[in-house]
């Protein structure tokens, strides 16, 4: 799982800087403010610029809030050939849905882009940034909400931008020349025939480590054509690596993955991950009693085809690499919270195994990571855990105690353990949807039944391992006590050590 804070030396203000991303360079090294709100005061402290009135001679990026006319020639005056104008706009033009862009150019801007955040910073850090002059990705984000009252929202939004009542609103405007490509439009050029393309930037996630990910549009498409993942902090920056090294050795042949576009990576600290869309509804909105066992074997016999027909492989090859590590690393942190034992007997049980068939394995395996399009076909995101050379089953029993708990709403109820515990009951829904989904992958990998026990306490141990290590060492026992799956293992392994 995610960190539960920021990563040392990540500032908080940094989430006020998400705007950076719809700049051409969002690295611009002079800022001029001239008269920024609070909320873009905190972007440019972000950025490592001032908060205060100064306005650099030949500056890469101006900054304003409402700004007159007479302010905006002065932007305009202190802006290097090419440099770029951001404003917001506060108060709505009833009427005049397009005011703003006229009065940018009116001050000699090129306008390159005009959003609308939602929600409004003054309530919250925005999850995401709508173009307002495109019309594919308003229809793909309008259409993404799902409710029995999003026609209404649809219909009330439009309305609202037809008669200039959004507010607040932001402009990327820039001053001749103008680059083309630039910013992260270039991404979307892998592909022939695209004159023009808009940027829906999404930046929600409760973490700054987590990336910020831009969906571009060859409008007037309603289908993104590239998917750009972005570090918000450089912590964000292995992850991203390594997910497009996995992307990499993905199966050619395998449906329902990203590819990899390009990995961009500068001297100065700034990366792009471009990959192709993988589209759908994320699984758990598609769950239910009459649904949860056809798509539980079908994700089954999804991550068959991910597997493949590996060899077998002996301990000397994955024992060192992704087992022993684990348990140390359990031992060290968990022995005292733990029943005596409990950890030795669980490498007892792995150590019974000889040799294992190494798979692909994708290691964030729960139904938010899992998409269903209209066609029925699934789909899989976010490959930055991945191992391209790892264990084989434990995917698959992530998956189903994620689709079970969904299923019987144990996240919002606050009843993991217990929906877990029948889970591991071959007389429940989910207990008997679970072993048979777990025979049908051991038999075509050819897991034995040991070896099955085996892995099933390597599902939980690892992720356990790994909260900790994101608390830190100043952790207290109680916060170690309450990771949850701690529990979930502990609970595996009483259930492995009963009789029959």
């Amino acid at each position: 799982m995610p960190p539960p804070e920021a990563p040392p030396g990540d500032r908080p203000s940094t989430r006020s800087a998400d705007w950076r991303w719809l700049l051409p360079n969002p690295r611009p090294r002079a800022i001029g403010n001239f008269g920024a709100s609070r909320y873009l005061e905190a972007g440019i402290a972000a950025l490592g610029g001032r908060s205060d009135a100064a306005a650099p001679a030949g500056c890469d990026l101006a900054v304003a809030s409402n700004p007159s006319l007479a302010v905006l020639r002065a932007m305009w005056e202190a802006l290097a050939p090419g440099g770029v104008c951001f404003t917001e706009w506060t108060r709505p033009h009833p009427i005049s849905a397009d005011w703003q862009p006229r009065r940018l150019r009116a001050a000699g801007f090129s306008l390159r882009g005009w959003y609308w955040p939602w929600p409004p910073p003054r309530r919250a850090a925005p999850r995401a940034w709508l173009p307002l002059d495109a019309p594919g990705a308003q229809h793909y984000a309008l259409r993404a909400r799902r409710s029995r009252a999003a026609p209404v929202v649809r219909l009330a939004w439009r309305t609202a931008r037809a008669l200039g009542l959004l507010a607040p609103v932001y402009a990327v405007a820039q001053k001749p020349p103008v680059a083309q490509p630039a910013g992260l439009e270039r991404y979307a050029r892998h592909g022939s025939g695209i004159e023009r393309c808009s940027t829906l930037l999404l930046t929600s996630g409760p973490r700054l480590s987590n990336p910020v990910v831009a969906l571009l549009f060859a409008e007037p498409s309603a289908v993104p054509n590239v998917v750009v993942k972005l570090p918000r902090v450089q912590a964000t920056m292995p992850a991203l690596r390594a997910e497009a090294a996995a992307l990499r050795r993905l199966p050619a042949d395998l449906d329902g993955v990203p590819r990899l576009v390009d990995w961009d990576e500068r001297d100065d600290g700034l990366a792009a991950l471009s990959q192709t869309p993988v589209l759908g509804d994320p699984l758990w909105r598609r769950v239910d009693r009459q649904t949860y066992r056809a798509l539980a074997l079908q994700m089954t016999d999804w991550l068959v085809r991910l597997a493949g027909r590996p060899a077998r492989r002996p301990r000397a090859a994955w024992w060192s690499r992704l087992v022993e590590p684990v348990l140390d690393d359990a031992a060290a942190i968990f022995g005292r919270l733990v029943e005596p034992g409990a950890i030795a007997r669980t490498r007892a049980c792995l150590e019974r195994v000889v040799d294992l068939p190494l798979v692909f394995e994708q290691r964030d395996c729960w139904s938010g990571n899992v998409l269903l399009d209209r066609a029925g076909r699934l789909g899989v995101l976010d490959w930055e855990s991945a191992e391209p050379c790892g264990l084989p089953l434990v995917d698959l029993l992530y998956f189903l105690a994620d689709l079970g708990f969904v299923l019987e709403d144990a996240y919002r109820r606050g009843s993991v353990p217990a929906a877990y515990r029948a889970s591991l009951d071959a007389r429940t829904l989910t207990g008997a949807v679970r072993q048979e989904c777990v025979e049908r992958y051991a038999r075509a990998l050819g897991l034995s039944p040991l070896e099955q026990r085996a892995l099933r306490l390597l599902v939980w141990l690892p992720h356990a391992v790994w909260d900790a290590h994101q608390l830190g060492l100043s952790a207290t026992p109680a916060a170690l006590g309450r990771i949850r799956f701690l529990s979930l293992w502990q609970t595996e392994l009483d259930a492995i050590e009963q009789p029959g």
